[in-house]
């Protein structure tokens, strides 16, 4: 899936999401993921953060060499809860 197809979908999964409700996203580069969620004003949800990225830890023996690869979560990061976050709470106005 190209960048914005990817951002696209991401867009109209948006609107899918009653206002205040939550959007969980799988799947997406973690870039694309971060970038729309800042432009539509998401707030990440961040119990258990850690716990969902790190659920499998096959996918991050693939990274970076694999496309299915995930990188490890690093909190050096001052975007890394925007990153690493699955799931988001989206805004009211959404």
């Amino acid at each position: 899936m190209q960048a914005t197809e990817a951002e696209n979908c991401l867009w109209n999964m948006a609107r899918l999401v009653k206002p205040g409700g939550d959007l969980s996203v799988t799947g997406i580069d973690l870039d694309i993921r971060a970038k729309v969620a800042r432009e539509l004003g998401w707030r990440p949800v961040l119990e258990l953060i850690e716990d969902i990225h790190e659920g499998d830890p096959t996918l991050r023996q693939d990274w970076p060499c694999e496309w299915w690869g995930l990188e490890p979560l690093s909190k050096d990061r001052p975007d890394w809860q925007m990153r690493y976050a699955t799931a988001f709470s989206l805004n009211e106005d959404d």
